[in-house]
């Protein structure tokens, strides 16, 4: 839901333990600080204050894991190879503390990272203003530490993902997702639409020509796209039944 860098910092957590942490919100958690840019003004650092990561990460992220669950099935039926395992997240449910828990690990995550990679954030105690130096003419170090960190962390998501689908770890883990009809013509055609009405609206409403929030917003709406395409294909099962329900 954001640049996922972030979630480099949690992934270790699920595998070192998996039965302790929920792995979906500690990922969304890690991600929830950056989500009130896709607001614009006047509220883009809430979420990274102490106060935010807890009264706007935990329920946002709990709420966002609960539709990532509800999608998974369909979702992964969708994609190819290893990547279907992940339909089996359909059927896990956490106790709701662990859930709330992993979610404010990963929001802290973030925030702790974003600590020593910023300067300090307007409305925050976040960051150093030392970091505000100059680097190089036009390069103050913060940009410089938070382009390298954060390369760093797709590099560690990227392996990490990679690990958990080539060694089956969601089958070790969950057991083997459901089995899910497919509808691949109206699957990708939900997408598609989802993706274009979302991204003209993240460039007309307000705030839309500033790039942290624009960019927040498209990838908003890139997740939030595979959300709505599970949705259809979950609807356009049922419609049948309700037919001939109708019609009984």
């Amino acid at each position: 839901m954001t640049f996922p860098s972030h979630a480099a910092a949690v992934m270790p957590l699920k595998l070192l333990r998996p039965r302790w942490f929920d792995g979906v919100a500690l990922v969304v958690g890690s991600t929830a600080p950056d989500l009130p840019y896709a607001l614009g003004a006047p509220l883009p650092t809430y979420g990274h204050t102490w106060v935010g990561l807890a009264l706007w990460g935990v329920p946002l992220t709990m709420t966002a894991a609960l539709l990532i669950r509800c999608s998974a099935p369909v979702v992964a039926a969708h994609l190819p190879g290893w990547w279907q395992d992940y339909g089996v997240l359909g059927r896990v449910r956490h106790p709701w503390y662990i859930t709330a828990l992993s979610a404010w690990i990963g929001a802290v995550t973030h925030r702790l990272w974003d600590d020593i990679t910023h300067d300090r954030l307007p409305g925050t105690s976040l960051g150093f203003a030392a970091l505000g130096r100059p680097l190089l003419p036009g390069l103050p170090w913060w940009e410089a530490l938070h382009a390298a960190s954060s390369l760093l962390g797709l590099i560690g998501w990227i392996w990490a993902t990679v690990h958990i689908g080539r060694h089956g770890l969601l089958r070790h883990w969950h057991g083997p997702p459901p089995q899910t009809a497919r509808r691949p013509v109206l699957f990708w055609a939900a997408v598609a639409a989802a993706l274009t009405i979302g991204t003209t609206a993240s460039v007309l409403l307000p705030d839309g020509r500033i790039p942290i929030v624009l960019g927040a917003r498209l990838l908003d709406v890139f997740a939030g796209a595979f959300v709505v395409a599970a949705s259809v294909v979950r609807l356009s099962a049922c419609a049948p039944t309700s037919a001939r329900s109708a019609q009984a």
